[in-house]
């Protein structure tokens, strides 16, 4: 996007303030079901010439629909219990199911992180389409 172009069309303005804009922590482009898609690199960095410019951050002014809505707090804790085991053999079972370090070395002591990642993205509290946090490597 040329967000310093002084001369930018409706479409490319829309791109950058609009419902599903740059600087709202979107894409800037909508998906096939006209909802906005979430900007993969996390959100939008505000450079003081785009200040200087008249941007704003506009990432607190998203739309409700991209918080946790309904019953979240119940499916959280299904979805913590479901990860729950019976022993030891059982949770590196677990550990390695979710897949988050190369090969098979994942043990239940090195779980945490990756664990509360796993148990957030099954009950769909994690944004999705951003790399750093659909990929569990990197909790």
């Amino acid at each position: 996007m040329a967000i310093g172009d002084a001369s930018l069309s409706l479409p490319a303005r829309a791109q950058l303030i609009g419902r599903a804009g740059y600087f709202r922590g979107y894409s800037g482009l909508l998906n096939v079901d006209g909802e906005p898609v979430i900007d993969r690199h996390g959100g939008p960095i505000i450079c003081s010439w785009m200040q200087n410019a008249g941007y704003a951050d506009l990432w607190l002014r998203t739309p409700a629909a991209t918080w946790p809505t309904g019953a979240w707090r119940e499916k959280l804790e299904r979805v913590a219990l479901s990860y729950t085991t019976d022993s030891v053999e059982e949770s590196v079972e677990v550990a390695q199911a979710i897949d988050f370090m190369e090969g098979d070395v994942e043990t239940s002591s090195s779980m945490c992180g990756p664990l509360v990642g796993a148990i957030l993205r099954d009950t769909g509290l994690l944004p999705r389409g951003i790399s750093k946090t659909s990929d569990l490597h990197n909790f």
